[in-house]
């Protein structure tokens, strides 16, 4: 096994696992956006991404930001790679690809769909739980 990296007390890193978190930071990378600016009349921000798509984000939506004035708006800034979205003024800072999924309810439709009651879920749990079921927790 070859070692590319170890710190003090963390296990070596293989050339495999290395490659691997590279190739997810370059597919993180491509995510980024590359422009954004304010549209004051709408009232919104426009990210403009490296893959081509443009999204529009209402103010309203961006928590923290819907009760700040225009201006913080207005002075909207991207990180040097294009993965995070900043506010100086306002000390907001936050991610581009979080702030979309945060604004389209992505987070809660999964956590929805994590939590459904369907007799398939039902009956998993129950065979899991006649194995044993999760460990009990013990004082530390």
């Amino acid at each position: 096994m070859e070692q590319v990296a170890q710190g003090k007390g963390r296990r070596a890193l293989t050339r495999a696992e290395f490659e691997h978190a590279a190739e997810r930071g370059r597919e993180e990378h491509r995510r980024g956006a590359v422009a954004v600016r304010y549209r004051p009349g709408p009232d919104v921000l426009v990210l403009e991404m490296r893959s081509g798509v443009v999204v529009t984000l209402p103010r309203a939506l961006i928590p923290h930001l819907a009760d700040k004035p225009s201006a913080v708006a207005a002075q909207a800034s991207l990180s040097p790679d294009g993965g995070s979205l900043w506010f100086d003024a306002a000390d907001l800072h936050y991610s581009v690809t979080g702030l979309i999924r945060e604004v389209l309810g992505i987070e809660v439709q999964q956590r929805r769909a994590g939590a459904a009651r369907i007799p398939a879920k039902a009956a998993a749990a129950r065979a899991n739980g006649a194995k044993g079921g999760r460990p009990r927790k013990t004082a530390a």
